[in-house]
């Protein structure tokens, strides 16, 4: 029985390892609305934690990679049209897929493959109609 107020986490703290407990908890908490509760017990850092120089180091490669790949892809979109760029920015999804199911083992329901492949698809049917069309941008001489 829930007393008023008080929520039930508060009694029943999964513990790290105990994955049949958090995963009941994880379930329960969509279901809740108090859902920002459950992190603090599970021994979530609330406070500032001093990250190492290792992984000040990884977030600076992070950091350069990503504006490097930002930069490429505002190139790309000056030197080409952005009917022929787009396309092949849908890779992402492709990659983003195998990232979560290769670091955190998340299997990608039937409806998440569907609606990508609806996204991806449409793209390529505009990309070819594009072609087919001859509808392309006025050529753009490349910046200096």
């Amino acid at each position: 029985m829930e007393t008023p107020g008080i929520s039930p986490y508060v009694e029943t703290v999964p513990m790290p390892g105990d994955t049949e407990r958090v995963q009941l908890a994880i379930s329960e908490a969509k279901r809740r609305v108090d859902i920002c509760i459950v992190g603090i017990h599970w021994g979530v850092p609330i406070g500032w934690v001093t990250p190492r120089l290792g992984s000040l180091g990884l977030f600076a490669l992070a950091g350069c990679i990503s504006v490097s790949a930002l930069m490429c892809v505002n190139r790309s979109l000056k030197l080409a049209p952005a009917s022929v760029v787009v396309p092949y920015q849908y890779s992402m999804i492709v990659w983003a897929v195998m990232f979560g199911y290769v670091v955190f083992g998340d299997v990608p329901q039937a409806s998440t493959v569907a609606g990508a492949a609806v996204i991806i698809g449409a793209g390529f049917y505009i990309f070819l109609r594009e072609q087919q069309l001859g509808r392309g941008e006025s050529v753009v001489s490349p910046p200096v």
